[in-house]
């Protein structure tokens, strides 16, 4: 019993410490932003109009790293606005009209066993196609930041 209570002690100890630690660095960073945000928010914007293509380039490749990280962030609800549900084909969409893949699965009938339909919903269902559309995706991250990447470097060299 006393051994529980000096690890009950030592543990709420601990406890308090990091507490007191984080409360000091949220208001380091509250003095921060307040003394330094409003000069950062205004350089950045005055870099951003002096440098649009540069920038432009920063926030696609951002963008392109995103895809490639984590490629379900829009591969989900790209295929869920095409009308693709982990239930099936999803036939009216939120403004009452056909969804995409209701239209498509109309004009096809059938569908093939592996062909891009049968894989987009398979993806929208948590199944092998989710591996595809999310490879698929991560190709189009990488060729997205290698490109930007590209028109950035040209655009130092000019």
């Amino acid at each position: 019993m006393v051994a529980e209570s000096h690890i009950a002690s030592h543990v709420r100890d601990v406890g308090q410490h990091a507490l007191n630690y984080a409360s000091s660095g949220a208001a380091t960073a509250k003095k921060a932003i307040i003394d330094h945000g409003p000069k950062a928010v205004t350089s950045a914007a005055a870099w951003t109009a002096e440098n649009p293509a540069v920038a432009a380039c920063a926030v696609a490749g951002t963008a392109g790293v995103a895809l490639m990280a984590a490629p379900a962030l829009a591969s989900v609800p790209v295929l869920s606005a095409m009308g693709f549900t982990a239930g099936g084909v999803q036939a009216v969409s939120f403004n009452e009209t056909g969804t995409l893949a209701a239209t498509i699965h109309g004009g096809i009938g059938n569908v093939a066993a592996g062909s891009i339909f049968a894989t987009a919903q398979s993806a929208a269902a948590g199944g092998a196609g989710l591996a595809v559309v999310n490879g698929a995706a991560q190709i189009c991250g990488g060729v997205i930041t290698a490109g930007v990447g590209g028109v950035a470097w040209l655009k130092s060299k000019l």
